[in-house]
């Protein structure tokens, strides 16, 4: 769609389309750097090949489990991945160095104790 970023164009892919899609925003960029130790290239890390390959792999083929899994990554970024004075002891995505079964059991428990 002209003048639609990535974003939002993937958004619209798993909101209104239903189809699952990788999002990636500022938080989400922010938790694949720290759990994964990826780098993004120079320029714009919401187009780098390393962190969008980490999103499609880790996003689930069902639409209902793709939007949770991103909005709950979103919530985990906000509350304990933050940006300045992370809650890194509190993370448990630390101690397995991660699968995305285990990062989407993880949010989903995460958000429930919230």
């Amino acid at each position: 769609m002209p003048g639609v970023g990535d974003y939002i164009a993937s958004e619209a892919v798993l909101r209104v389309c239903r189809e699952p899609a990788p999002l990636l925003d500022i938080n989400i960029v922010r938790v694949l750097r720290r759990v994964f130790g990826v780098e993004p290239s120079k320029g714009n890390p919401y187009e780098d090949s390393a962190l969008l390959g980490i999103a499609k792999e880790l996003t689930p083929r069902d639409s209902a489990e793709a939007e949770e899994l991103a909005y709950g990554v979103m919530d985990l970024a906000r509350k304990v991945c933050k940006a300045r004075s992370p809650l890194c002891a509190e993370c448990l995505s630390q101690l397995f160095r991660v699968s995305y079964r285990f990062i989407w059991v993880y949010v989903k428990v995460f958000t429930l104790l919230l």
